[in-house]
């Protein structure tokens, strides 16, 4: 086997989802499994105190891992031209390199092989405390569930943008508002219109903390107008998400032939035209094709 035709099979197990071996699921499980079980190490290890037994077990499970995850990484690295958007060996790899799941794997081998040495600085050590945690992203690569809400998510960039500008928008009234309102009443509360949006924060998500609170009847009046908006606010986007997962989820079962009509009902015909966007069966309204005899 040449190193070309090995690039090439190593690329469609690692790459590429269809079709699903058996190898290919016994892999991503293995790989889920240990992400999952760094990201309990990396839990428990902030936990102070710990005994000597337990670090000891933390560390071997870390340098397994970085050995895994640096052999995969360079594997990756090393088959990414067989993609033709990065086909140049080199500027095609340096591409490659910036990718997000490129990225989130860097990341997270600088902070698991960074010396001890360079740790016992308190910026360098909460440094790679901090990019530890990216390791909980590299569960997207291997996980069916997270990518289909990464692609919900990206299709209704537009309308959770709006819904998020809006909310924004929002925010920045009522903070001015109160502000204006309640601080010649507590102005050591509300000393400033960034300390009131903490106030609206806290009303608008209805968490209702309780530590900053108007006393003015104008300031109550515009407090509960401010958290009646934040419930119909917070809905908008959990309807935008609801939908994208009922439109993803018919694309998928449309993908599996699977497609459902009513409540249980399924129809087996290959040729029936279905719908892009909801899947259903579409009633073929074209007349029929006369011959020449009109008929």
């Amino acid at each position: 086997m040449t190193l070309l035709t090995a690039r090439k099979k190593l690329y469609s197990f690692l790459e590429e989802d269809v079709p699903r071996t058996i190898g290919k699921k016994v892999f991503r499980s293995f790989m889920y499994v240990l992400i999952s079980l760094n990201i309990v190490l990396v839990v428990l290890e902030t936990t102070p105190h710990l005994p000597p037994d337990v670090t000891s077990v933390f560390r071997a499970v870390y340098y397994f891992s970085i050995g895994v995850f640096l052999l995969v990484y360079l594997i990756r690295l090393w088959i990414c031209v067989e993609n033709p958007r990065y086909s140049p060996t080199v500027t095609g790899r340096l591409r490659f390199m910036i990718t997000p799941y490129a990225i989130i794997d860097l990341a997270v081998l600088i902070a698991f092989i960074t010396p001890i040495s360079f740790l016992r600085d308190p910026v360098i050590y909460q440094i790679s405390r901090f990019l530890r945690l990216a390791i909980i992203f590299k569960l997207i690569r291997y996980s069916d569930s997270l990518q289909t809400m990464s692609r919900i998510f990206i299709s209704k960039r537009k309308p959770l943008g709006m819904a998020l500008y809006m909310l924004l928008f929002l925010l920045l009234i009522t903070s001015i508002l109160m502000f204006f309102f309640e601080n010649p009443a507590q102005p050591e509360k509300f000393d400033s219109v960034a300390e009131s949006m903490w106030w609206s924060i806290e009303t608008l998500t209805t968490l209702g903390y309780g530590d900053i609170v108007p006393v003015t009847p104008a300031g109550k009046i515009l407090g509960g107008f401010t958290a009646l908006l934040g419930i119909g606010m917070f809905a908008i986007p959990a309807g935008i998400l609801a939908s994208g997962f009922y439109e993803e989820y018919s694309r998928e079962e449309r993908k599996a032939g699977h497609v459902r009509y009513g409540a249980g009902k399924k129809e087996d015909n290959d040729d029936q035209i279905l719908c892009p966007t909801c899947g259903r069966p579409v009633t073929n309204t074209t007349p029929d094709k006369k011959d020449d005899n009109g008929r």
